[in-house]
């Protein structure tokens, strides 16, 4: 349903459908990612009212939902379609190439896939086109393999809710003493190929039946493949999935098998060796004994090591801490005491302070910081300086109505080409966190972009420097930027850099994020809500990559209970 309306969002943009339509989809979308029901059962046992109830879903909307559940099929999209070039969708895939390039690139040059938008690119047609050059055809090429290095996987915020549901029905069949979520989903990796279930049955004799009941599962659109132990379907957001039924003696060597990584298994196998047994997905022999395999626990402590988090196991250090004790105590969801980057409906955001307020005190968060968009970043409603000030005194109110919670008074500040911010420092003065953003200017050479950030990052007024390198996971590559001396500015400094756990951003990423915790950078571990339904969710996947990035709480400034944090943010 998700991507449905992401591909009717495309194509309402290309014909120049007004902008709140377009939005209105993607929102929609977004909303039914995050959904711990499948749409499709909602519509079939409460109609179009029942989706009427999801944020952000109206009647039209429920009603396109509806027909995609009972037809398969989308009348307004298919009518949009068919009065377009023929591949005009494929093109629209591409990051980079917006739809009225990609209109102008279908018309003119009657390209009709990727092949042959990249013949036009070599033969230089596409540089000759009105208003781009060899710049444009440039960044488009460099969509097209950022779009190929991602065929085939989707995103974790798309695949760890569907997981979710999935897991919540397969735990819910009688037959089944234990499931669980295996493959690179567990290890939280930013995008996943496909879904692995491990279960264990009751007796033996429920095996058969745990498995047809997963194949007819409604996710479900496809058997690809069924056996005595296992089912591999094809579900309806085009994602596969495996179900392995395994005993109870096997589970913990199967989950460690099964959750990878490739190049972790191999590490483990080795250590295995030296202490004279063999390793698989089945358990632990020495010799022709078995010695174990029931849980993880078991086989780590035959090999000497500690119990590593699925996170971590990617041969990237993880074996040789653990093997001298220096593992860290990897952050937990439990350990955050609040959210200091969201916005409200006074820029682009869906919801009140009050109602923000509300769905972070529901989390048990202690504060948050509401930092809606500065006055240049007019596309997303920006505040003046007035309007900011209004905003601040709502505050007021509302702090004055609250018992053991704190709003924060804040603003995400554009970072103009030069370094500058976008409110002169009175004003950044009278806010408790100030988060500065480059959200234009992408094209600046490295050196540029670097000092810009830079320049920012030494504002004595700047609390944290938001999605450092200004990625969309499939949709826009990194900006060119220098992290190692934007990590270094931020620990000269004093600033913090954030982790954004908004879906499409996860930035920065786990690599960067352990180069600044190996630094003495604090990160900032922010949802960059636009509406309340995003604050778990945000805090999850926002969770998974800090561990990923080996952070600890202590690495983190939203973990400081409140007192602490005023305190730092005063220095």
């Amino acid at each position: 349903m998700a991507e449905a309306l992401d591909r009717l969002a495309r194509l309402l943009e290309v014909t120049g459908a007004i902008r709140f339509k377009t939005q209105a989809h993607e929102r929609a979308a977004q909303v039914l990612r995050g959904l711990d029901r499948d749409a499709a059962a909602i519509f079939r046992a409460e109609g179009t009212k029942g989706l009427r109830t999801l944020p952000g879903i109206g009647e039209g909307i429920a009603t396109k939902i509806g027909e995609l559940v009972t037809t398969g099929r989308c009348t307004e999209y298919e009518k949009i379609r068919k009065s377009l070039p023929p591949g005009l969708e494929t093109l629209l895939a591409v990051p980079g190439l917006g739809p009225k390039t990609a209109m102008l690139v279908a018309t003119k040059l009657k390209v009709r896939n990727l092949a042959g938008l990249e013949r036009a690119i070599a033969s230089g047609k596409v540089a000759a086109l009105p208003r781009l050059g060899e710049k444009a055809a440039a960044k488009i090429l460099k969509g097209m393999e950022l779009l190929r290095s991602g065929a085939g996987r989707v995103p974790l915020s798309t695949a760890l809710p569907l997981a979710r549901r999935i897991l919540a029905r397969l735990a819910s069949l009688p037959g089944v003493a234990r499931v669980e979520i295996a493959g690179s989903l567990r290890r939280m990796r930013e995008t996943i190929g496909d879904l692995d279930f491990l279960a264990i049955p009751r007796k033996p004799a429920d095996a058969p039946g745990i498995l047809k009941a997963f194949a007819g599962f409604e996710e479900v659109r496809s058997v690809t493949a069924q056996g005595g132990t296992k089912c591999s379907v094809r579900l309806a957001s085009g994602v596969d999935a495996d179900l392995r039924v395994v005993p109870a003696e096997s589970f913990g060597a199967a989950l460690l098998y099964f959750s990878g990584s490739k190049n972790f298994n191999i590490r483990i196998r080795e250590l295995g060796i030296t202490k004279g047994m063999s390793l698989n997905e089945y358990g632990m022999l020495k010799g022709k004994k078995r010695s174990g395999g029931a849980t993880e626990e078991e086989i780590f402590k035959a090999v000497g090591l500690p119990f590593i988090p699925p996170e971590i196991r990617e041969d990237t250090g993880e074996v040789e801490a653990a093997l001298q004790g220096r593992l860290p105590i990897l952050i937990e969801a439990g350990d955050l005491r609040g959210d200091l980057h969201m916005h409200t409906t006074w820029s682009d955001g869906a919801n009140t302070a009050a109602q923000m307020a509300a769905a972070a005190q529901a989390l048990g968060y202690a504060y948050i910081a509401l930092c809606d968009h500065s006055r240049s970043l007019r596309v997303a409603g920006g505040l003046s300086i007035e309007d900011l000030r209004k905003k601040n005194r709502e505050i007021d109110a509302l702090n004055r109505t609250l018992k053991g919670f704190r709003v924060l008074k804040g603003a995400e500040v554009d970072i103009l080409a030069d370094g500058t911010l976008d409110y002169p420092d009175e004003v950044l003065a009278e806010l408790d966190v100030v988060v500065a953003s480059i959200h234009t200017a992408f094209t600046l050479p490295e050196a540029d972009q670097t000092r810009r950030a830079v320049r920012a990052l030494a504002n004595r007024h700047v609390t944290l420097l938001a999605h450092p390198t200004g990625r969309l996971i499939g949709k826009r590559a990194p900006y060119a930027i220098n992290l190692a001396e934007v990590i270094r500015a931020a620990k000269d400094h004093g600033t913090c850099l954030e982790l954004n756990a908004q879906a499409q951003r996860l930035d920065l990423a786990e690599g960067p994020l352990r180069q600044a915790r190996e630094a003495g950078v604090t990160i900032a571990i922010n949802t960059d809500s636009h509406r309340d339904t995003q604050l778990a969710s945000g805090r999850d996947y926002g969770i998974g990559i800090a561990r990923r990035g080996w952070l600890r709480a202590g690495d983190v400034l939203n973990t400081l209970p409140l007192d602490s944090l005023l305190k730092r943010l005063a220095r």
